[in-house]
């Protein structure tokens, strides 16, 4: 069976002909990079598909780049309340523009251990609790 392997940094790095360095500041958005190099490596990074790994970079860095949110509404009338929907869809499109994502809890009496347990083992960045 064959494998297909995720493109790497390294990759991005051969197409673009800059450093693995230069395409990891690209990549975690540093100030101070040339425009120009910027542009190049978002090209090479479309070229070869490129996808950064949240995964690797939680591991390497100590952040998962996902914010929970937490509900303490029934899960039936989350969904029922058009509001959520509008709370949740301001939530999603802040955080994609600094390359977040979000998680939704619904921390109710039946999964509050669930939820507290998924907090604390570090799946998120922060939590961010409902009012």
């Amino acid at each position: 069976m064959p494998t297909t392997s995720r493109p790497t940094l390294e990759d991005v790095a051969r197409v673009s002909g800059y450093s693995r360095a230069t395409i990891s500041r690209v990549v975690r958005n540093v100030d101070n990079v040339d425009p120009r190099i910027v542009l190049k490596v978002n090209e090479a990074i479309e070229k070869t598909g490129y996808r950064i790994n949240l995964a690797a970079r939680a591991l390497a860095g100590g952040s998962t780049q996902t914010i929970g949110v937490v509900f303490r509404e029934n899960f039936g009338d989350l969904f029922q309340n058009s509001y959520w929907g509008q709370v949740l869809e301001g939530v999603y499109a802040s955080l994609s523009k600094v390359n977040y994502q979000q998680v939704f809890l619904i921390n109710d009496s039946e999964h509050f251990r669930q939820v507290e347990q998924y907090l604390l083992n570090g799946h998120v960045s922060s939590p961010l609790r409902q009012w």
